[in-house]
């Protein structure tokens, strides 16, 4: 299976469509994914993935082992490859997502359950564990980190900080284990993670009620804090103040630069509404974005327009829709 990559350049002209300007095909002689394509600080894209493959094709390095490794390609403006690079340990590592730092190196990051080997400096803590990899511009590894609990915990997302270390967000089954130092509050809740600029956990925290609790976005506020994004199915328990409107709501917790939790808001309808993503606006509040099932009931004022919809929530700064 190979990546497939296409740029478009709109013309919003009366006769004319959108015009495909070119595209590109990745990938070696297995299946390779392609999860996060961000500009490059030099031009071009980084784009970033999971590979099964070995050397073949247009991977140039072979596999470090078990089913999947992070695999990341640097292409120019016009989508030529300049050069990849296969990031992984001896069992399975997904790459979820790459953000820039600011030395012009990257962050490339996801989960992982291989021990020490290939690329990964440090044992798993538990089944699955976050995976932090710090990388230079031509895609060197610079640092390694393994940050999870003593069961599954899933990295998401994650925000450089203004102290030039990150904010990690995602969610987690473990109790009290490794980096891990609160109790689960039901399956699984969200798990936030605050380290330096090397990677070192400064502290963490654990958001959830009593069922399943998905964190799935983070954003820093203009106060210095930040809000997390994600859906739940819990009702009223545990760090979560209001029931469930479904099966599944957005579920908005907005913390302190400390991580403490100021407020939290649960949005949605009688279905499932999933994986809120998050901005801040210019006026100070919040849009949301996800998908959803839901007719209207709860906060959805429209019908479904069949199967899942995009749909879109303006909330004020303390949560309230607007």
């Amino acid at each position: 299976m190979k990546i497939l990559l296409a740029l478009g350049i709109p013309f919003w002209t009366m006769a004319q469509v959108p015009q495909v300007m070119w595209d590109r095909t990745f990938g070696g002689s297995s299946d390779d994914f392609a999860y996060q394509i961000i500009p490059s600080f030099n031009g071009g894209y980084m784009i970033g993935g999971a590979s099964l493959s070995n050397i073949s094709g247009d991977k140039s390095q072979n596999s470090k082992g078990g089913t999947s490794d992070y695999w990341i390609i640097k292409i120019d403006s016009l989508g030529k490859k300049i050069w990849d690079k296969t990031i992984g340990g001896g069992s399975a590592d997904i790459l979820t997502s790459i953000i820039p730092c600011e030395d012009k190196g990257y962050l490339i990051f996801g989960f992982s359950n291989s021990a020490i080997s290939g690329d990964k400096s440090q044992n798993s803590l538990g089944l699955i564990d976050f995976w932090i990899v710090k990388i230079d511009s031509l895609g060197n590894v610079q640092w390694d980190k393994t940050i999870g609990g003593s069961s599954d915990d899933y990295l998401n997302n994650v925000i450089q900080t203004p102290d030039k270390g990150y904010l990690l967000g995602g969610y987690s089954k473990s109790n009290i284990s490794g980096n891990k130092s609160e109790n689960c509050r039901g399956q699984e809740d969200y798990w936030i993670v605050k380290i330096d600029s090397l990677g070192n956990v400064q502290w963490d925290k654990t958001f959830g009620g009593a069922n399943n609790d998905y964190c799935s976005s983070i954003i820093q506020t203009k106060d210095k804090g930040y809000l997390l994004g994600g859906y739940s199915n819990s009702n009223f328990s545990g760090d979560k103040s209001q029931n469930s409107k479904g099966s599944s709501d957005y579920w908005i917790i907005k913390i302190d630069s400390s991580g403490n939790k100021l407020w939290d808001k649960t949005i949605g309808g009688a279905s499932l509404d999933q994986r809120a993503s998050l901005i801040q606006t210019t006026d100070n509040q919040y849009m949301l974005f996800a998908s959803s099932y839901s007719n209207i009931s709860g906060d959805k004022s429209q019908n479904s327009k069949g199967g899942y919809d995009f749909w879109i929530v303006k909330i004020d700064s303390i949560g309230n829709k607007i």
